[in-house]
This record gives C-alpha cells, sequence and structure tokens, in this order.
C-alpha cells in the first residue's frame, strides 16, 4: 500500500518550522514507513511482508521520499518501533535507523510497539494493546488514552497467554483491546467470557458510545502511529542517539535462551 495523496492533520495544527519525521516500525509481518511534516502525515507505505522478512526497507524508503517530493538529507528526526515483537524484524527496522541517525547525524525516537497499537487504535479510554508473541502467549500492556491521542501507561509490558489477560483484567467495567494479537486470542477470550458470563464483543470499528469489553480486529499499520509518537517525544526533548537507542524485549530470543545455563 502507498498512500500520499491526502495529507492530514494527525493531532495538532501545523507549522512551518515542524520537523521531517521519518517512522518505521519492522515488528510484524505487516511493515511499514511513514513520512510527516511534524503531525502532518504525508504518506505511508505498507506491505504484509508475510514470516518470511521478504521486505526490502530502503528500497521502500526511498520509494516513499520520492512520492513525497523529499530527499534523505532533509529527514530531520527519526522513529522506529522498538518492540516487542519479532527479534528479526526489529533488528531490521533498528540497524536501518541507527544507519541513518548516525550517518545523518540526526536524533532518533524509540517507540514502544504496544503503545503504537494503543494509539492506533483510534478511541480514547482504557486500551489493553496485544501482540501476537507466538507460542500461545502475548504480549500486553493497558494505557490510558486522552480524546487529543495522548497515551499514557498504566501497567509495564508483560509476556502472558491469553486467557490469563481476561483474569487480570477482569475488575475493569470498560475496555477495549487492539493489537494483532485480538484475533489470535478470539477463541479463548469468548470461552474465558462464557464461564464467566461477560461478553466481549468483536469489533472492526469501534462504537461511538462504547460500553463493556471491545475487541478491536482491524489490521492497521503502525508507522503512522510511530511517527505521531515520535513528533511528542522529539518536541518534548525526549530523543536518542544511534548509540543509546536500544530494543525493548520483553520475552529473550532463541539464541538468547540457548546461550542461557542449563
Amino acid at each position: 500500500m502507498v498512500s500520499n495523496s491526502a495529507p492530514k492533520e494527525v493531532g495538532g495544527p501545523v507549522h512551518a518550522e515542524a520537523p521531517l519525521i521519518l517512522a518505521v516500525d519492522t515488528t510484524s509481518a505487516r511493515r511499514s514507513v511513514a513520512l510527516a511534516r511534524g503531525r502532518r502525515l504525508l504518506g505511508v507505505i505498507g506491505v504484509d511482508a508475510g514470516p518470511t522478512h521478504s521486505w526490502n526497507l530502503h528500497d521502500e524508503i526511498a520509494l516513499l521520499l520520492d512520492k513525497c517530493g523529499s530527499r534523505v538529507s532533509e529527514i530531520d528526526v527519526l522513529g522506529v518501533a522498538i518492540g516487542p515483537g519479532s527479534f528479526t524484524g526489529l533488528r531490521v527496522g533498528l540497524a536501518a535507523m541507527k544507519g541513518f541517525a548516525h550517518t545523518l547525524a540526526r536524533p532518533v525516537v524509540g517507540v514502544s510497539s504496544l503503545e503504537a497499537w494503543a494509539r492506533r487504535a483510534g478511541v480514547s479510554g482504557r486500551i489493553c494493546a496485544c501482540i501476537d508473541a507466538q507460542r500461545g502467549e502475548l504480549y500486553a500492556q493497558v494505557f490510558d488514552v486522552d480524546v487529543a491521542g495522548a497515551v499514557l501507561p498504566v501497567t509495564g509490558p508483560r509476556l502472558i497467554p491469553p486467557h490469563e489477560v481476561c483474569r487480570w483484567l477482569s475488575d475493569q467495567s470498560t475496555l477495549f483491546f487492539a493489537g494483532d494479537g485480538v484475533g489470535p486470542s478470539r477463541a479463548q477470550w469468548e470461552a474465558w467470557g462464557r464461564e464467566q458470563g461477560r461478553e466481549i464483543h468483536f469489533v472492526t470499528i469501534p462504537p461511538t458510545h462504547p460500553r463493556g469489553w471491545i475487541a478491536i480486529e482491524a489490521m492497521e499499520f503502525l508507522a503512522p502511529a510511530v511517527v505521531w509518537l515520535a513528533e511528542r517525544e522529539f518536541r518534548e526533548g525526549r530523543a536518542q542517539t544511534a548509540a543509546t537507542l536500544d530494543a525493548l524485549y520483553v520475552r529473550a530470543s532463541d539464541a538468547e535462551m540457548k546461550r542461557r545455563p542449563g
């Protein structure tokens, strides 16, 4: 998917001095890159790369810049989703953005992919962002999102089986679920709901006046949310350098597990 025909406001007015921000998300098979002038989204490219990781990030960045009439040298800020997510995908995105940050001498902002999912849900209220961690587990974290789209973490990220998410949050009367972990969790969540007498509404478009538990099954590309969150962090003085940028790992990779004694 390539989109640059209808630039739009993403949460605020644009000023002439707004930075040009390039953001990428490679934390899942649905990879994406976005370009924005401040909070004004200029273009997005999204690709469902599948499990083979057959996606050339640098080619997609070059295509996006070309379609938007921009050059690499004009980029002011870089943003990247730092996980949790696919270990292979994470390393691809981090290596690319660290390379750009070092070569261009530009600041870079690392954005939690869970926070990006909470922002991308497009709703305000309490949201449990869920990412498919494979092996029958989820990466999950709870956030409060205000009407302006600002995201505030309520809990830390955790690795948890889908049915345990429901037990963990059973005291919440109104709650959204969002992320690519929603679809794979549906059967377990519905079974828990039947046992507990609690209905979980699965939707692709969130209701205007939510009540109860609502699971949003829409699959979205995350780079637009990453660019919005990166702009906020940069504006508030929390950008990093290539040397300090690191991934957010909630579970050790297979290679790290093999190196552990015992």
